[in-house]
């Protein structure tokens, strides 16, 4: 329990000391944020069609990152089924390559056992446009995406 001493100046630079303290100071991190971001379907998956995003077209590439948090350091599945070629990265090691016959097949699902660690885990997906479709549907853990 606090004791009340001191004028309400002494008492806000006691409080001010008190966060200075315990939050050290850091550099500036940049996010990029979406204002329309991937919504999850009624299954818990993330639908990533990036067509109506980007627009048909030309052959071209699109990267979607984002971060699982997980409060400890664990083993999940992570679900993917592809709309064209695609690969999947995780805290920058490569979980992921889709074949030919995956990029064919919207209904072909592989199951990926991964080891999140703990605090943020960050994943890339890297899409390329082609006829068949842009982009993937993934399944994530039960956990925080900030995408």
């Amino acid at each position: 329990m606090a004791k009340n001493s001191g004028t309400r100046r002494d008492q806000l630079s006691a409080i001010a000391e008190r966060y200075v303290g315990a939050n050290p100071p850091t550099t500036f991190r940049i996010r990029a944020v979406s204002t329309k971001p991937f919504l999850q379907a009624s299954d818990g998956s993330w639908e990533l069609d990036l067509t109506p995003r980007l627009g048909a077209g030309a052959d071209g590439y699109s990267v979607v990152g984002g971060s699982l948090m997980s409060g400890i350091e664990k083993t999940v599945e992570i679900g993917i089924s592809c709309f064209s070629p695609a690969e999947l990265y995780l805290n920058g090691k490569r979980i992921f390559r889709s074949s030919f016959t995956d990029e064919i097949n919207r209904d072909l699902r592989h199951s990926i056992d991964v080891r999140l660690q703990e605090g943020r885990n960050t994943f890339i997906l890297v899409c390329r446009r082609t006829a068949a479709g842009f982009g993937c549907r993934l399944s994530l853990p039960q956990t925080t995406v900030l995408s």
